[in-house]
Protein backbone atom coordinates (compact mmCIF):
# COMPACT_ATOMS: atom_id res chain seq x y z
CA UNK A 1 0.00 0.00 0.00
CA UNK A 2 1.44 3.48 -0.66
CA UNK A 3 0.94 4.37 2.59
CA UNK A 4 2.89 2.21 3.77
CA UNK A 5 5.63 2.80 0.94
CA UNK A 6 5.33 6.35 2.64
CA UNK A 7 6.00 5.39 6.04
CA UNK A 8 9.15 3.87 4.65
CA UNK A 9 10.64 6.31 2.80
CA UNK A 10 10.31 9.06 5.49
CA UNK A 11 12.76 6.66 7.73
CA UNK A 12 15.09 6.41 5.30
CA UNK A 13 15.23 9.76 5.03
CA UNK A 14 15.49 10.26 8.81
CA UNK A 15 17.99 7.75 9.00
CA UNK A 16 15.83 4.69 10.24
CA UNK A 17 14.18 6.16 13.07
CA UNK A 18 10.45 6.01 14.18
CA UNK A 19 8.58 8.82 12.20
CA UNK A 20 5.24 10.44 13.26
CA UNK A 21 3.09 11.03 10.11
CA UNK A 22 -0.18 11.40 9.62
CA UNK A 23 -0.55 10.00 6.08
CA UNK A 24 -3.99 10.01 5.56
CA UNK A 25 -3.85 13.82 6.41
CA UNK A 26 -1.38 13.86 4.07
CA UNK A 27 -2.05 12.05 1.06
CA UNK A 28 -4.99 11.02 -1.40
CA UNK A 29 -4.84 8.36 -3.71
CA UNK A 30 -4.93 9.82 -7.66
CA UNK A 31 -6.15 7.44 -10.25
CA UNK A 32 -3.57 6.43 -13.23
CA UNK A 33 -4.72 8.49 -16.08
CA UNK A 34 -2.33 11.53 -16.56
CA UNK A 35 -2.20 14.13 -18.90
CA UNK A 36 0.11 16.51 -19.70
CA UNK A 37 -0.41 20.79 -20.30
CA UNK A 38 0.65 22.44 -23.42
CA UNK A 39 4.36 23.56 -22.99
CA UNK A 40 5.03 26.89 -24.43
CA UNK A 41 6.68 30.34 -23.16
CA UNK A 42 9.90 30.74 -21.86
CA UNK A 43 11.17 26.99 -22.74
CA UNK A 44 10.30 27.25 -26.35
CA UNK A 45 11.49 30.39 -26.35
CA UNK A 46 15.33 28.85 -24.99
CA UNK A 47 15.04 26.38 -27.61
CA UNK A 48 14.37 28.25 -30.56
CA UNK A 49 15.91 31.75 -30.00
CA UNK A 50 19.03 30.91 -31.50
CA UNK A 51 17.80 30.09 -34.53
CA UNK A 52 15.42 32.51 -34.90
CA UNK A 53 18.58 35.43 -34.34
CA UNK A 54 20.19 34.87 -37.38
CA UNK A 55 23.06 37.13 -36.05
CA UNK A 56 26.27 36.47 -34.61
CA UNK A 57 27.00 38.06 -30.96
CA UNK A 58 29.73 38.21 -28.68
CA UNK A 59 29.69 35.85 -25.36
CA UNK A 60 32.16 36.46 -22.21
CA UNK A 61 31.68 34.21 -19.51
CA UNK A 62 33.49 33.64 -16.08
CA UNK A 63 35.89 30.98 -15.40
CA UNK A 64 39.07 29.64 -15.63
CA UNK A 65 41.35 29.42 -18.75
CA UNK A 66 38.93 28.42 -21.52
CA UNK A 67 38.33 28.96 -25.10
CA UNK A 68 36.37 31.80 -26.27
CA UNK A 69 37.72 34.34 -24.22
CA UNK A 70 36.28 33.15 -20.70
CA UNK A 71 37.52 35.12 -17.97
CA UNK A 72 38.74 33.82 -14.13
CA UNK A 73 35.74 33.96 -12.11
CA UNK A 74 35.90 34.56 -8.60
CA UNK A 75 35.42 31.45 -5.95
CA UNK A 76 32.03 31.27 -4.55
CA UNK A 77 30.88 31.60 -0.76
CA UNK A 78 30.67 28.42 0.84
CA UNK A 79 27.75 25.97 0.78
CA UNK A 80 24.92 27.28 3.37
CA UNK A 81 21.45 26.72 3.48
CA UNK A 82 19.54 29.36 1.61
CA UNK A 83 15.82 28.71 2.02
CA UNK A 84 14.82 32.26 0.20
CA UNK A 85 12.67 31.50 -2.91
CA UNK A 86 12.65 34.05 -6.07
CA UNK A 87 10.20 35.54 -7.57
CA UNK A 88 9.44 38.70 -9.76
CA UNK A 89 7.44 41.95 -9.25
CA UNK A 90 7.67 44.61 -12.01
CA UNK A 91 11.30 45.15 -13.26
CA UNK A 92 12.96 43.10 -10.07
CA UNK A 93 13.63 39.55 -9.52
CA UNK A 94 13.85 39.05 -5.62
CA UNK A 95 15.45 36.85 -3.55
CA UNK A 96 15.78 36.95 0.15
CA UNK A 97 16.95 40.82 0.66
CA UNK A 98 18.34 40.34 -3.10
CA UNK A 99 16.70 42.91 -5.91
CA UNK A 100 18.55 41.99 -9.12
CA UNK A 101 17.00 44.65 -11.51
CA UNK A 102 16.59 44.22 -15.27
CA UNK A 103 14.67 44.99 -18.53
CA UNK A 104 13.26 41.67 -19.34
CA UNK A 105 13.36 38.65 -17.29
CA UNK A 106 13.00 35.44 -19.81
CA UNK A 107 13.30 32.66 -17.25
CA UNK A 108 14.52 32.02 -13.92
CA UNK A 109 14.67 28.17 -11.74
CA UNK A 110 15.31 27.09 -7.93
CA UNK A 111 16.78 24.77 -6.14
CA UNK A 112 18.51 23.71 -3.20
CA UNK A 113 18.91 28.02 -2.23
CA UNK A 114 20.20 28.46 -5.99
CA UNK A 115 18.15 30.71 -8.13
CA UNK A 116 19.45 31.29 -11.80
CA UNK A 117 18.01 33.57 -14.76
CA UNK A 118 18.46 35.06 -17.15
CA UNK A 119 17.56 38.21 -17.84
CA UNK A 120 18.21 41.40 -20.13
CA UNK A 121 19.88 44.41 -18.80
CA UNK A 122 20.07 46.67 -21.47
CA UNK A 123 19.13 46.77 -25.15
CA UNK A 124 20.93 43.40 -26.70
CA UNK A 125 22.74 42.70 -23.79
CA UNK A 126 21.62 39.39 -21.86
CA UNK A 127 23.07 38.27 -18.41
CA UNK A 128 22.73 34.79 -17.17
CA UNK A 129 23.45 34.95 -13.05
CA UNK A 130 23.31 33.10 -10.25
CA UNK A 131 22.03 34.23 -6.61
CA UNK A 132 23.03 32.25 -4.09
CA UNK A 133 23.45 33.06 -0.20
CA UNK A 134 22.66 36.55 -0.74
CA UNK A 135 25.25 36.93 -3.81
CA UNK A 136 24.67 37.58 -7.36
CA UNK A 137 27.25 36.28 -9.48
CA UNK A 138 27.12 36.65 -13.59
CA UNK A 139 27.51 33.37 -15.15
CA UNK A 140 27.71 34.61 -18.89
CA UNK A 141 27.05 37.89 -20.78
CA UNK A 142 25.61 37.88 -24.60
CA UNK A 143 25.40 40.32 -26.91
CA UNK A 144 22.47 39.99 -29.31
CA UNK A 145 18.49 40.93 -29.92
CA UNK A 146 16.98 37.35 -29.09
CA UNK A 147 17.41 35.29 -26.06
CA UNK A 148 20.69 33.11 -26.46
CA UNK A 149 21.26 31.54 -23.54
CA UNK A 150 19.51 27.94 -22.53
CA UNK A 151 20.59 26.87 -19.09
CA UNK A 152 20.13 23.60 -16.44
CA UNK A 153 20.64 23.41 -12.93
CA UNK A 154 21.07 20.32 -11.10
CA UNK A 155 18.47 18.98 -8.19
CA UNK A 156 20.81 19.41 -5.55
CA UNK A 157 21.88 23.50 -6.67
CA UNK A 158 25.29 21.91 -7.22
CA UNK A 159 25.98 22.29 -11.05
CA UNK A 160 24.99 24.84 -13.26
CA UNK A 161 25.35 24.03 -17.00
CA UNK A 162 24.02 26.92 -20.35
CA UNK A 163 24.70 26.74 -23.91
CA UNK A 164 24.92 29.63 -26.77
CA UNK A 165 25.55 29.66 -30.19
CA UNK A 166 27.43 32.19 -32.14
CA UNK A 167 26.75 31.65 -36.24
CA UNK A 168 28.43 30.18 -37.88
CA UNK A 169 30.18 28.65 -34.99
CA UNK A 170 29.18 25.43 -33.09
CA UNK A 171 27.13 26.12 -29.99
CA UNK A 172 28.94 25.82 -26.68
CA UNK A 173 27.98 23.97 -23.69
CA UNK A 174 29.18 25.52 -20.33
CA UNK A 175 29.51 23.63 -16.98
CA UNK A 176 30.16 25.19 -13.69
CA UNK A 177 30.80 24.28 -10.11
CA UNK A 178 28.57 26.34 -8.29
CA UNK A 179 30.56 25.06 -4.51
CA UNK A 180 34.00 26.11 -6.18
CA UNK A 181 33.11 28.86 -8.26
CA UNK A 182 34.94 27.04 -11.21
CA UNK A 183 34.57 26.27 -14.42
CA UNK A 184 34.24 22.80 -14.76
CA UNK A 185 34.37 22.33 -18.41
CA UNK A 186 33.43 23.82 -22.00
CA UNK A 187 32.26 21.18 -25.25
CA UNK A 188 32.06 22.69 -28.64
CA UNK A 189 28.52 21.20 -30.77
CA UNK A 190 28.31 20.81 -34.29
CA UNK A 191 24.71 22.44 -35.06
CA UNK A 192 22.98 23.54 -38.17
CA UNK A 193 22.68 26.87 -39.35
CA UNK A 194 20.56 28.62 -41.85
CA UNK A 195 17.31 27.67 -41.40
CA UNK A 196 14.44 29.50 -39.47
CA UNK A 197 12.01 28.43 -36.24
CA UNK A 198 11.60 24.93 -36.91
CA UNK A 199 14.77 24.15 -34.49
CA UNK A 200 15.66 21.35 -36.43
CA UNK A 201 19.29 20.78 -36.36
CA UNK A 202 20.04 22.88 -33.57
CA UNK A 203 20.74 22.21 -29.85
CA UNK A 204 18.14 21.93 -27.07
CA UNK A 205 20.24 21.63 -23.31
CA UNK A 206 18.19 19.57 -21.68
CA UNK A 207 19.68 19.59 -18.30
CA UNK A 208 22.38 18.74 -16.08
CA UNK A 209 22.87 15.74 -13.14
CA UNK A 210 23.95 15.54 -9.58
CA UNK A 211 27.12 14.70 -10.98
CA UNK A 212 27.88 17.17 -13.32
CA UNK A 213 26.78 15.58 -16.47
CA UNK A 214 25.06 17.71 -18.94
CA UNK A 215 22.38 16.06 -21.45
CA UNK A 216 21.56 17.91 -24.71
CA UNK A 217 19.37 16.79 -27.52
CA UNK A 218 19.65 17.98 -31.25
CA UNK A 219 16.22 16.72 -32.98
CA UNK A 220 15.16 14.15 -30.16
CA UNK A 221 18.74 12.28 -29.97
CA UNK A 222 20.08 12.81 -26.75
CA UNK A 223 24.04 13.00 -25.73
CA UNK A 224 25.54 12.80 -22.61
CA UNK A 225 29.04 15.15 -21.63
CA UNK A 226 30.86 14.53 -18.74
CA UNK A 227 33.50 17.81 -18.46
CA UNK A 228 36.99 15.81 -19.36
CA UNK A 229 35.62 13.61 -21.52
CA UNK A 230 33.97 13.10 -24.94
CA UNK A 231 30.12 13.49 -25.95
CA UNK A 232 28.03 10.18 -25.60
CA UNK A 233 25.09 9.38 -27.52
CA UNK A 234 22.63 7.31 -25.41
CA UNK A 235 20.99 4.70 -28.28
CA UNK A 236 17.45 3.61 -27.68
CA UNK A 237 16.25 7.12 -26.19
CA UNK A 238 14.58 9.03 -28.70
CA UNK A 239 11.16 11.52 -28.65
CA UNK A 240 10.97 14.78 -26.23
CA UNK A 241 13.59 14.95 -23.74
CA UNK A 242 11.49 16.75 -20.63
CA UNK A 243 12.45 19.93 -19.70
CA UNK A 244 15.32 21.04 -17.39
CA UNK A 245 13.40 21.89 -14.58
CA UNK A 246 12.33 18.50 -13.67
CA UNK A 247 15.91 16.81 -14.80
CA UNK A 248 16.01 13.47 -13.22
CA UNK A 249 19.57 14.01 -10.91
CA UNK A 250 20.63 10.49 -11.43
CA UNK A 251 20.71 10.43 -15.42
CA UNK A 252 18.03 12.04 -17.62
CA UNK A 253 14.40 11.65 -17.79
CA UNK A 254 12.02 11.48 -21.18
CA UNK A 255 8.87 11.36 -22.46
CA UNK A 256 7.12 7.67 -22.26
CA UNK A 257 4.31 6.14 -24.60
CA UNK A 258 1.25 7.22 -22.91
CA UNK A 259 -2.36 6.37 -24.35
CA UNK A 260 -2.72 9.62 -26.33
CA UNK A 261 -1.20 13.17 -26.72
CA UNK A 262 -2.31 14.24 -23.17
CA UNK A 263 -1.41 11.27 -21.35
CA UNK A 264 2.61 10.61 -21.35
CA UNK A 265 4.65 9.50 -18.15
CA UNK A 266 8.41 10.76 -17.69
CA UNK A 267 10.70 7.81 -17.89
CA UNK A 268 14.45 8.31 -15.78
CA UNK A 269 16.93 6.28 -15.58
CA UNK A 270 20.92 5.97 -15.31
CA UNK A 271 23.17 6.48 -18.50
CA UNK A 272 26.28 4.37 -18.44
CA UNK A 273 29.51 5.92 -19.49
CA UNK A 274 29.03 4.19 -22.84
CA UNK A 275 25.54 5.71 -23.06
CA UNK A 276 23.29 3.04 -22.15
CA UNK A 277 20.25 3.75 -21.04
CA UNK A 278 18.74 1.61 -17.99
CA UNK A 279 15.32 2.52 -16.81
CA UNK A 280 14.74 3.63 -13.13
CA UNK A 281 11.35 4.30 -13.02
CA UNK A 282 8.09 6.75 -14.27
CA UNK A 283 6.67 9.54 -12.80
CA UNK A 284 2.90 10.62 -13.39
CA UNK A 285 3.90 13.52 -15.66
CA UNK A 286 6.49 14.48 -17.73
CA UNK A 287 7.09 18.24 -18.43
CA UNK A 288 6.10 19.93 -14.94
CA UNK A 289 7.65 19.31 -11.65
CA UNK A 290 10.47 19.09 -9.52
CA UNK A 291 13.05 16.41 -8.63
CA UNK A 292 14.10 16.31 -4.74
CA UNK A 293 18.03 16.81 -4.62
CA UNK A 294 18.45 13.09 -3.92
CA UNK A 295 16.52 11.74 -6.74
CA UNK A 296 14.17 9.84 -5.07
CA UNK A 297 10.89 12.27 -4.83
CA UNK A 298 9.03 13.77 -6.95
CA UNK A 299 6.67 17.16 -6.81
CA UNK A 300 4.43 18.48 -9.09
CA UNK A 301 1.43 20.15 -9.60
CA UNK A 302 -2.13 18.88 -10.37
CA UNK A 303 -5.57 18.96 -9.75
CA UNK A 304 -7.57 16.90 -7.61
CA UNK A 305 -7.36 13.80 -9.27
CA UNK A 306 -3.39 13.86 -9.56
CA UNK A 307 -3.86 14.77 -13.35
CA UNK A 308 -2.64 17.93 -15.21
CA UNK A 309 -6.17 18.91 -16.02
CA UNK A 310 -6.37 21.03 -12.87
CA UNK A 311 -4.29 22.74 -10.42
CA UNK A 312 -4.56 23.72 -6.97
CA UNK A 313 -2.72 20.62 -5.74
CA UNK A 314 0.63 19.31 -4.52
CA UNK A 315 1.29 15.22 -5.65
CA UNK A 316 4.50 13.48 -4.42
CA UNK A 317 5.70 10.18 -5.99
CA UNK A 318 8.36 8.50 -4.02
CA UNK A 319 10.57 6.62 -6.54
CA UNK A 320 7.83 5.87 -9.07
CA UNK A 321 4.85 4.91 -6.56
CA UNK A 322 1.30 6.32 -6.80
CA UNK A 323 0.85 9.84 -6.37
CA UNK A 324 -0.13 10.73 -2.90
CA UNK A 325 -1.52 14.41 -2.15
CA UNK A 326 0.57 16.70 0.17
CA UNK A 327 -1.54 18.71 2.54
CA UNK A 328 -1.37 22.77 2.22
CA UNK A 329 -2.84 25.30 4.54
CA UNK A 330 -4.03 26.78 1.16
CA UNK A 331 -4.57 26.07 -2.76
CA UNK A 332 -1.25 25.64 -4.39
CA UNK A 333 -0.91 28.06 -7.13
CA UNK A 334 3.08 27.09 -8.20
CA UNK A 335 5.58 24.59 -6.91
CA UNK A 336 8.80 27.13 -7.01
CA UNK A 337 11.17 23.80 -6.18
CA UNK A 338 13.09 21.88 -3.42
CA UNK A 339 15.13 23.88 -0.71
CA UNK A 340 16.08 20.74 0.51
CA UNK A 341 15.77 16.77 0.73
CA UNK A 342 12.64 16.95 2.20
CA UNK A 343 11.44 20.40 1.96
CA UNK A 344 9.42 22.08 -0.88
CA UNK A 345 9.05 25.81 -1.86
CA UNK A 346 5.60 27.04 -2.60
CA UNK A 347 2.99 29.80 -3.42
CA UNK A 348 -0.19 29.61 -2.58
CA UNK A 349 -3.46 30.84 -3.13
CA UNK A 350 -2.75 34.28 -1.35
CA UNK A 351 0.51 34.38 -2.85
CA UNK A 352 2.21 33.90 0.09
CA UNK A 353 5.41 32.29 0.02
CA UNK A 354 5.33 28.77 2.23
CA UNK A 355 7.94 25.84 2.91
CA UNK A 356 6.68 22.80 3.33
CA UNK A 357 8.11 19.48 4.88
CA UNK A 358 6.76 16.80 3.31
CA UNK A 359 8.23 14.20 5.87
CA UNK A 360 6.73 16.04 8.97
CA UNK A 361 3.88 17.63 6.67
CA UNK A 362 4.84 21.20 8.44
CA UNK A 363 4.44 24.46 6.59
CA UNK A 364 6.62 27.65 7.36
CA UNK A 365 4.89 31.25 5.86
CA UNK A 366 8.94 32.37 4.89
CA UNK A 367 7.32 36.07 5.18
CA UNK A 368 7.35 36.90 1.56
CA UNK A 369 4.30 38.19 -0.27
CA UNK A 370 4.15 38.57 -4.01
CA UNK A 371 2.07 41.20 -5.06
CA UNK A 372 -0.38 41.62 -7.59
CA UNK A 373 1.33 41.49 -10.82
CA UNK A 374 4.29 39.41 -9.44
CA UNK A 375 5.59 36.12 -10.92
CA UNK A 376 7.35 33.06 -8.97
CA UNK A 377 8.91 30.50 -11.49
CA UNK A 378 6.11 28.87 -13.68
CA UNK A 379 4.03 31.72 -14.73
Amino acid sequence: MIEQQLKEHFARATGGGQVDVDVAGLARLGRRERTRRRVGGVAAVAAAAVVVGGTAFGVSALGGDEPRGLDPVAPAAPAASDPHLPWMKGRTLHVGDVEVPFRRLAEFTYAAGVTVATLETAPRSWDLVMVRDGEVTRLAQASTEFLPFQFGLAADGSTVAWSVAIEPDPALVTVYDVGTGRLLGTQDVPIEWGGCCTGEGQLTLNGVDSSGRVVWSIDGRPTVWRPGTEPVAVPGVSGLISLRRQHWPGGLMYQGEGTGFMDTPGVYGTVAEDGTFTEVGRTAVDQIGAWAPQGDLFAYEGGADATMLEEGHLWLQDDGADPVEVSLPQPLEVLIGWTSDTEVGVQLADRSLWTCDVVTGSCADTGDVVAEKGHVPGE
